[in-house]
């Protein structure tokens, strides 16, 4: 009999799931800020290779008119380095889900527009912003209504609300360089890469269903879609190419929309799902709302976020309460969970849009405040957290003995080598070690940090991923360090 035993560094949740769970409350800094507006609101974040955060939204004003896109910077610390918003004259623009990418060390930053009657316009505009927040270039003539994603050196560009939407392929100079269809009436996107694959996680345009799809890339070729009866939906992809498809799922008998979150392999097959709702009594005045799924393979976490909604509350009122779930990566087995539980005055977050693990594996989460509850509620405002996270484990009742421990420390060649955009490296200690493996250039410039933690004795495999690394071609460097031991490997990437 297997039992799972969790072991997480997480705070403030309602209360834990199972009796075995352990926890720890290890909340690393909050921060909150606006773009200036009444209610402004932040929906994707992202994490350059210097470790400072950049996230899109839209300033929410008091006119139709002053309603802009909008793009900041925070420091690793959290702390607003500089914001900036669409200057387009006499139309209405929004930055929403999957509209912020970094390529070359650039930003590329995508803008829905409207008129002041909310009815979209024939086109959009991307715009090229530096790290120090200026705009280099923008684009205005290309659709509307744009999610963005990176794809080796190249920006993809996917329609979103189109009958016959299409995915383009540009340059860094916003060029288009290829495109094809994708072939559905969709009507919400989130789009994202792995490898040369292209997944698509989209509800059809006609209908309460939803889908994820594996598209070869740059060919457009469909490789597999797995649809459900979604009518919200969120995604991820892990370092080994599975897939977490999130969302809302809407019941056909009580109309109630209950969170959703299944697991699938590279190849497409269902590894686990998991149906649940936040209420205990469902109907259709209840409604659990999925927006983003964060996974990471190393601390074996799955995080879900979004926000659960109640209809006509005893204060007279919607309520709308920002929400979070926590699950093994491995075995779909929950945590832990949180609701921001609302009171007038005294609110934290209302809404959680955003979560993604750093490179280090922090936990950062990204919600606003919405303040139109009254006048006793403040002025609503963006919100950032980082957490730090332990790893999630399994624990056997009935271990099997363990193998012989290895007799040395060893340091294995990379497989395949050359490599792009995936490697394995392999090492083993013979006792327990304080263990780092770092990735380097030839200039001696630390590029990636694969492994630091304490490792019991044994043989470990580690996959290293460069989508997010942008690696020139040419000669690295990776260095184990175990106690007093220390060994380097030379590898070769090539695009």
């Amino acid at each position: 009999m297997k039992k799972i035993a969790y072991i997480f560094s997480f705070s403030f949740f309602v209360t834990p799931l199972l009796g075995s769970l352990l926890f720890s409350q290890n909340l690393i800094w909050e921060k909150s800020f606006n773009f200036g507006g009444n209610t402004d609101h932040g929906y994707h974040i992202l994490e350059d290779t210097l470790g400072n955060f950049f996230l899109s939204g839209y300033k929410n004003g008091e006119t139709i008119q002053s309603i802009k896109s909008a793009v900041a910077k925070l420091n690793s610390d959290g702390n607003l380095l500089w914001k900036i918003e669409d200057q387009t004259q006499q139309k209405v623009s929004r930055s929403l889900f999957n509209t912020l990418t970094m390529q070359s060390n650039l930003l590329f930053w995508v803008s829905f527009l409207s008129d002041t009657n909310h009815a979209p316009l024939d086109s959009g505009i991307l715009s090229c912003v530096s790290t120090d927040g200026n705009i280099l270039w923008q684009k205005s003539n290309l659709p509307n209504l744009l999610r963005i994603a990176k794809w080796r050196d190249k920006l993809l560009l996917v329609q979103s609300y189109n009958n016959s939407p299409t995915c383009f392929i540009l340059d860094t100079n916003g060029n288009i360089v290829n495109s094809f269809q994708i072939g559905e009436g969709i009507r919400f996107l989130r789009v994202m890469t792995f490898g040369d694959a292209m997944y698509l996680f989209a509800t059809e345009h006609s209908a309460n269903n939803a889908f994820v799809s594996k598209f070869l890339l740059p060919s457009g070729n469909l490789i597999w879609r797995r649809k459900t009866n979604y009518i919200s939906i969120c995604g991820a992809i892990d370092n080994s190419g599975c897939v977490y498809f999130g969302g809302s799922s809407q019941s056909k008998t009580t109309w109630e929309l209950s969170y959703r979150l299944t697991k699938y392999t590279p190849d497409g097959d269902t590894l686990w799902d998991k149906t649940w709702s936040v209420w205990s009594t469902p109907d259709s005045n209840f409604y659990n709302w999925g927006e983003s799924v964060a996974v990471s393979t190393e601390k074996n976490a799955v995080v879900f976020l979004g926000e659960t909604f109640k209809k006509g509350s005893e204060i007279g009122m919607n309520v709308l309460s920002a929400y979070m779930k926590v699950f093994n990566l491995e075995t779909g087995e929950p945590v832990s969970e949180k609701i921001w539980d609302w009171a007038p005055g005294d609110r934290d977050i209302s809404v959680l849009t955003h979560g993604i693990f750093t490179k280090s594996q922090d936990l950062i989460v990204l919600g606003y405040l919405v303040n139109n509850y009254g006048s006793g509620v403040p002025p609503g405002k963006i919100y950032v957290q980082k957490w730090r996270i332990d790893k999630i484990v399994s624990v056997n009742d009935n271990p099997p003995n363990p193998p012989n421990p290895p007799v040395e420390f060893s340091l294995s060649q990379n497989y395949p080598n050359p490599f792009n955009p995936v490697t394995n490296i392999k090492y083993q200690i013979p006792k327990s070690s304080y263990v780092t493996l770092k990735v380097f250039d030839v200039l001696g410039r630390e590029i990636a940090t694969l492994v630091d933690e304490e490792k019991l004795a044994g043989e470990y495999e580690i996959r290293l991923t460069t989508n997010d690394l942008r690696l020139t071609s040419g000669v690295y460097f990776y260095q184990l360090k175990a106690g007093n031991y220390i060994e380097t490997q030379k590898m070769v990437f090539q695009k």
